[in-house]
């Protein structure tokens, strides 16, 4: 017989396109139509079961524990079937899904479900077909036709683990075998007889209506398995991320649709540097909420590792996170980009705070609380308190929304994990490595990881290759966010209470971050979210020499930075010491002088004693003319007068024989001298004393001492004391770093001195040969006490000391503990 066509009505390829909005939530939405006469199906059903619905609201999953974004996902499924039941008019099926359902409801229909799977699964466009291969209508006698969307078999085995949780906390255990109700126990039913059938009474009860759990059914089994066999070969391709040049893009869209676009710029960029899922980004706030018993709700600023210059201009953020993958809450600093300003969380932030005023709660708000907010702004009074935070469903749209109209020329897939891909693909054009990165994105094992971190490499490649000047690999240069000690963390930032304002306020970092940084005017007739746009890109810092020279060799090849800082650190270091060639001074003497090794040691030391301005000893029995008439000039005329700790000289005796003797005499520092003379004042570590001898053509053999001295650094007449030179000390084996301040431990007693130790050890270098022989003594002594105080004290530097007491850095391995993971403290 053929169909009656309803003219009333629209066509199936009209109906689907209808349903097959951009939306996720418009995807399910239930007809008018069909709202109704499912209500009236309910009611129906209820009364034919003799049935009703609970007076309060019953959690679809019950009490089981659930992540936010599983409970979004699930709520998917149950949107699905609320559709696809109505659609095809299973009312009794929908009583399951009711918000206050029956007590013990009927279970869903496996060939529902069934129909479900199909529907989403098969082509978009195709007619749906039973087990039968016919077709299916829908209430209104008009054939169905496939949604599509389900690329995915796994989306099958999610909605059957959706459907499994439903029942079971509508009192359906997991392995309770489904059966469909039988005709004959319902009509003795009818007739008095509740014990059922013949054949369903050796059940132990009546099929009245349906019971156990479909998901497990022949029927829904096999469709799974033939969605299975249907993707064979399919590969899913993981959500796409965004390269620099596609952020850009996408920042200029966005900047020009007012402050709901530098809203959604703003999470984007939070999210993708700070490794976020969408959930987590959705609820950052300002401060964690107390959820009773101990609990706490994170996902918020942390000021305890907020980071600010010396002068106090805001360097990072710091948050502490908890998700999905995190055993334990995790703190993070999103760090300020002074390299890439468009590309620069922190600016963003900070701008969005400063347009939308919020001083407390969420970060960023529902379209609705958004608007609350802007009417409230301006009203004297007004408590900028952000109540309602952007859906997860609601960001994730808009990601897919942005992807599709800024990025047409590419497919995807874009979605929930976008953010997180972008972080990976920022986090390795900006220079970052595995192990660091696979820390900072907080993934449960490194095998995700590796999934996540995909072709990264590999697309920064093929990008290189293809750059010609534009901006496709502009990216700041990665730092990392993780903060592992947040003990350490607050010893090493030490320039936090510069910045940090006194109410702990975001938006007061914000203000000040506009009006001075960014040198906005409050009263600014057009604080447009554009302009700020604008202005957050030109934001001023102090800046010293080494930080522009670090900016400068951060855009080199690492391998060329390192030898451009090499030679660098030579040149500064020869222009601080002013070192130089020598010049050679050279004493002679008569050959004829007999003298012996201690004689020319005595004499030695006399040289040394006119080069530093003293008088000879008169009194010394071997002292001879210490120049002879022959020197036109005498020394301490042309010499300097040295004012260091300490001169060595080394004296070389050169005789007929090959073989050479040394003597060094140490001469203390002197007094100041006034002598009233011409001087050359140089910074000489040491001077060096040569003997020598010569015959001279037509006369006697002539004895030279040498002195080697550097050349004159300027030349002044002296009319009183000569200022003392500061001589550089004796150069440190080893490296160049000599752990400035690690003298001060000495000084110290308790808690001041371990917390010295924490804050030193925390800015020493990892790789130790950049360490001076002191300076790495110094860390073999202090890495006990370090490991002790993180092992076995959680870094609590009080209760350290109560232990402990007074310690020793030289002792306190062999005396008090080794500070290593199976060690024990010894006292």
């Amino acid at each position: 017989m053929d169909t009656e066509v309803n003219e009333d009505l629209p066509t199936p390829e009209a109906r689907t396109q209808r349903i097959n909005q951009k939306k996720t939530q418009d995807r399910f939405k239930i007809p008018e139509d069909l709202q109704s006469k499912a209500k009236v199906g309910i009611q129906d059903a209820l009364k034919r079961l003799n049935l009703t619905q609970a007076a309060n609201p019953v959690a679809p999953h019950g009490n089981k524990p659930l992540s936010e974004n599983s409970i979004a996902a699930y709520q998917k499924h149950i949107n699905l079937m609320n559709y696809f039941c109505s659609l095809i008019g299973d009312y009794d099926s929908m009583l399951m899904l009711l918000e206050r359902p029956p007590q013990r409801p009927p279970s869903m229909s496996a060939e529902t479900i069934s129909l479900a799977m199909k529907f989403k699964r098969k082509a978009e466009g195709t007619p749906l077909t039973n087990s039968d291969d016919q077709p299916v209508n829908d209430v209104n006698n008009q054939p169905i036709l496939c949604q599509g969307g389900w690329n995915d078999p796994k989306n099958c085995n999610q909605l059957l683990s959706s459907l499994a949780s439903i029942h079971k906390a509508r009192g359906v255990e997991e392995n309770e075998p489904y059966c469909e109700p039988c005709d004959d126990c319902i009509l003795l039913d009818k007739q008095g007889n509740f014990y059922g059938c013949n054949a369903c009474r050796g059940r132990g009860f009546p099929r009245l209506w349906r019971r156990g759990n479909p998901c497990m059914s022949a029927i829904v089994q096999n469709t799974l398995r033939q969605s299975t066999i249907d993707a064979a070969g399919y590969k899913a391709l993981g959500d796409s991320p965004w390269t620099p040049q596609e952020f850009l893009t996408i920042r200029q869209n966005l900047m020009s649709k007012g402050l709901p676009g530098f809203l959604q710029y703003t999470q984007v960029l939070v999210g993708s540097f700070m490794f976020s899922r969408e959930d987590e980004v959705s609820t950052f706030k300002t401060d964690k909420i107390d959820l009773g018993g101990g609990k706490y709700e994170f996902n918020c600023l942390n000021w305890d590792i907020t980071v600010f210059s010396a002068s106090g201009e805001i360097e990072g953020l710091g948050f502490t996170v908890f998700g999905k993958s995190d055993k334990v809450p995790v703190n993070l600093i999103m760090w300020r980009l002074d390299d890439c300003p468009m590309l620069c969380p922190v600016r963003h932030l900070l701008g969005w705070i400063f347009l939308s005023g919020i001083t407390s709660g969420y970060l960023f708000p529902s379209a609705t609380e958004l608007s609350r907010l802007m009417e409230l702004r301006g009203k004297p009074g007004a408590v900028m308190h952000c109540k309602e935070a952007v859906s997860y469903t609601t960001l994730l749209q808009q990601i897919k929304h942005i992807s599709k109209e800024c990025i047409p020329y590419r497919d995807g897939p874009f979605g929930t994990h976008t953010m997180r891909k972008n972080g990976y693909l920022l986090a390795y054009w900006g220079g970052g490595e595995d192990s660091t990165v696979f820390k900072c994105a907080r993934h449960a094992s490194p095998a995700m990881g590796a999934k996540y971190k995909r072709d990264a490499e590999s697309l920064m490649a093929i990008a290189q290759a293809r750059n010609t000047g534009d901006a496709e690999m502009i990216a700041p240069k990665w730092r990392s966010i993780f903060v592992e000690d947040i003990q350490l963390a607050r010893s090493v930032n030490r320039s936090h209470d510069v910045g940090i304002p006194a109410d702990k306020s975001i938006y007061s970092v914000a203000f000040k971050f506009i009006t001075q940084d960014c040198r906005v005017a409050v009263d600014n007739p057009v604080l447009t979210p554009i302009y700020i746009s604008n202005a957050i890109l030109s934001a001023s810092r102090t800046t010293s020499l080494i930080d522009e020279l670090n900016t400068l060799l951060g855009r080199l090849e690492p391998g060329l930075a390192i030898s451009f800082k090499s030679i660098i650190s030579k040149l500064v270091t020869e222009a601080r010491f002013k070192n130089s060639e020598h010049d050679q001074v050279v004493i002679e003497f008569a050959a004829n002088e007999d003298e012996t090794e201690d004689q020319i040691n005595e004499t030695a030391a006399e040289i040394v004693a006119v080069l530093q301005g003293h008088q000879p000893n008169q009194q010394q029995p071997h002292q001879q003319p210490l120049l002879p008439t022959s020197v036109p000039t005498p020394a301490k005329t042309i010499l300097p007068n040295l004012a260091s700790q300490c001169l060595v000289a080394e004296l070389t005796s050169e005789t007929s024989s090959p073989s050479q003797q040394h003597a060094t005499t140490t001469i203390p520092e002197p007094p100041s001298s006034s002598i009233q003379q011409e001087r050359l004042l140089t910074p000489a570590p040491s001077l060096t004393v040569a003997e020598s001898s010569a015959a001279v053509q037509g006369g006697p053999s002539i004895r030279r001492f040498s002195v080697i001295m550097p050349a004159p650094l300027q030349s002044i007449t002296t009319q009183a004391a000569i200022p003392t030179v500061i001589q550089p000390g004796k150069k440190k084996r080893g490296g160049e770093n000599d752990m400035n301040g690690r003298e001060v431990v000495a000084k110290l007693n308790g808690a001041a001195k371990v917390r010295k130790i924490v804050e030193l050890m925390a800015n020493a270098p990892a790789d130790a040969s950049e360490l001076t022989e002191g300076a790495r003594s110094f860390v073999n002594q202090c890495r006990p006490i370090v490991g002790c105080l993180r092992l076995h004290f959680q870094n609590d530097v009080d209760a350290f000391v109560r232990k402990h007491g007074s310690i020793a850095t030289s002792s306190f391995k062999a005396k008090r503990c080794k500070g290593g993971d199976g060690s024990t403290c010894r006292v």
